[in-house]
């Protein structure tokens, strides 16, 4: 059976999803197709930090930086649950020697030689002052660190330090609150299914999509949208007969460690390449290191974590914080690949927009639009750009789309109404409506779910299945967030596998495979679970029983011995 839409998207990233919902505000029939779950590309590789790019100030990136500062503000506003105001410190480590230093240090270094190989106080004060014309960094001052709870983690030399304010946003809850959106808008999201056949007719595009099964469908698109990220250039292929130009694809590493300190704040680690790393709470007893990036080689090449970004990362925290880490700390290893823009326009993202008008068979091609981001943080406003872009070419490619101009998708994200008592009102109303419900766990629910909270509750937790999921919720994420296995629910929508146990993760894979069964009979069976010690592209393509799966997970470290690169060069 062949289905007609106005937008085929391929790639279920924050970068197409933010398309659909955007086309679907503007008025346009839209499917989106994703090979694998929502988010399970590059935006896996997102920290969350995502105001905090004072890397990217330091670099003179300052249109890329003008333009996150104000998605994060946006997010603030829409997506007040699963974005918050987070305070980060940046350490003035004495110590420090900049083997390679960033473009403002450089210039600096030009006008005033004897600060050459070094991040002088205030240099700092002056990036900030930038930053904050910017928008950003706000509240930034000096701050002395002895004796404070700030302090206290980090080692003795480390004395005084700087305060800013940034925005935290949590991608593994986004990116399903945008889908969400999108959904309520009028576009269909599938997951699991593979575009594997995309030619030029008549009436636009036509798309072969196999799912998991192998059943196959088709569908006719008058707009084809690329948005595969780091395989864009295997969508092209199928469309074109030509990939174009050889992606440059980074590789973006975090690790997860035991708790570094106790407070709720982040931190920004100055290291002697020029760069920084990012230290931030995590879970209760866990915190999350990131900030490396390296280049890989092309997207079929395995992305998995390597000594050299391992070391770099643990360097990282053992040249600033008190505690010393090893390879034997690391509680799990998360990586992701991304597509870095050719030729980027304004913010940091390329668009294009291609095709020609003509009668079939006499060289038309229908409208291929093809966007690279650049970064999660840049998506909203790089999809308003780019339908604005497709309007104006419309009338060349002989569309008549009506596509308004402007960004026409706004208001609250799903759960994001919240009310003049805040989340912590609304975890106190979850729990006094629900009394089974711990402290924790209210709170949990609040910031990951909002209003919608009350919604998954109304006929009570359920089963309780370990890190604090329960039935109720597991349900909840299989009708309306396109989970389909325990994978999809532990690690990316919620992180709860750091606390599960082995025959806890089993279990839960168990029961999703059969609530998907009950729940979505058409949807992807696939009961693998992915143990804590394994990334997401080392799980193999879900044919194994869960059983299987947590014997290979937990039989070897997440060291898994891989090709040395270079250090990370903090992109």
């Amino acid at each position: 059976m062949t289905e007609g839409t106005d937008m085929f998207i391929v790639g279920g990233g924050l970068t197409g999803l933010c398309l659909a919902r955007e086309a679907a505000a503007r008025g346009l029939s839209v499917r989106l197709a994703e090979a694998s779950d929502l988010g399970a590309g590059g935006t896996a590789a997102e920290d969350g930090l995502w105001a905090g790019d004072y890397a990217a100030l330091e670099a003179l990136e300052l249109g890329q930086v003008r333009a996150r500062l104000a998605e994060a503000a946006r997010l603030l506003g829409e997506a007040p649950h699963v974005a918050r105001a987070i305070r980060v410190i940046l350490p003035d480590d004495p110590d420090q020697d900049l083997v390679q230093s960033p473009a403002l240090l450089r210039r600096l270094a030009l006008l005033l030689p004897w600060t050459s190989g070094r991040r002088p106080g205030w240099a700092v004060r002056l990036g900030l002052a930038l930053y904050a014309r910017l928008g950003g960094g706000a509240g930034a001052r000096r701050i002395d660190l002895r004796g404070t709870p700030e302090g206290l983690p980090l080692a003795e030399r480390i004395v005084r330090g700087w305060d800013m304010g940034e925005a935290w946003v949590r991608p593994g809850r986004l990116v399903p609150l945008i889908a969400r959106d999108a959904a309520r808008r009028g576009a269909v999201i599938a997951v699991r299914q593979r575009v594997s056949a995309i030619a030029p007719d008549a009436d636009g595009w036509w798309i072969e999509v196999t799912g998991p099964g192998g059943a196959v469908d088709s569908h006719r698109a008058r707009v084809l949208v690329n948005a595969a990220g780091a395989w864009s250039g295997l969508v092209r292929q199928m469309a074109l007969g030509e990939p174009g130009p050889r992606p440059k694809l980074v590789r973006r590493a975090r690790i997860m460690v035991p708790q570094l300190y106790g407070h709720d704040r982040a931190y920004l680690l100055p290291q002697s390449d020029g760069g920084f790393a990012r230290a931030l709470p995590l879970a209760p007893g866990v915190t999350q290191l990131s900030g490396s990036a390296v280049a890989h080689p092309d997207a079929e090449a395995p992305a998995v974590v390597t000594a050299a970004e391992r070391a770099w990362l643990l360097e990282a925290a053992n040249r600033v914080f008190r505690r010393q880490l090893g390879p034997a700390d690391i509680l799990r290893e998360e990586v992701g690949i991304c597509r870095l823009p050719e030729r980027p326009g304004p913010g940091g993202a390329a668009v294009a927009v291609e095709g020609r008008s003509g009668a079939p068979g006499a060289g038309a091609m229908p409208a291929l639009l093809s966007v690279t981001a650049g970064g999660a943080a840049l998506t909203a406003r790089v999809a308003a750009q780019s339908l604005d872009r497709l309007a104006a070419a419309a009338p060349g490619l002989g569309l008549d789309l009506r596509l308004a101009q402007g960004h026409a998708a706004g208001g609250a994200l799903p759960g994001g109404d919240i009310g003049p008592g805040g989340i912590a009102g609304l975890a106190r109303g979850l729990r006094a409506r629900h009394a089974t419900l711990e402290e924790a766990q209210a709170m949990r629910l609040a910031t990951s779910y909002g209003t919608a909270a009350d919604e998954m509750l109304e006929h009570g937790p359920g089963l309780a299945l370990g890190g604090g999921l329960t039935g109720a919720e597991v349900d909840w994420l299989i009708r309306n967030e396109w989970a389909r296995r325990g994978d999809d629910i532990a690690w990316r929508r919620g992180g709860q596998g750091l606390e599960m146990a082995e025959a806890q993760g089993m279990a839960l894979a168990d029961h999703v495979a059969e609530r998907v069964a009950a729940l979505a009979p058409d949807a992807a069976r696939d009961s693998a679970f992915t143990g804590p010690e394994r990334s997401r592209d080392e799980a193999g393509d879900g044919d194994d029983t869960p059983a299987r799966a947590w014997a290979e997970a937990t039989s070897a470290h997440a060291t898994t011995p891989a090709p040395d690169d270079d250090a990370p060069d903090s992109r």
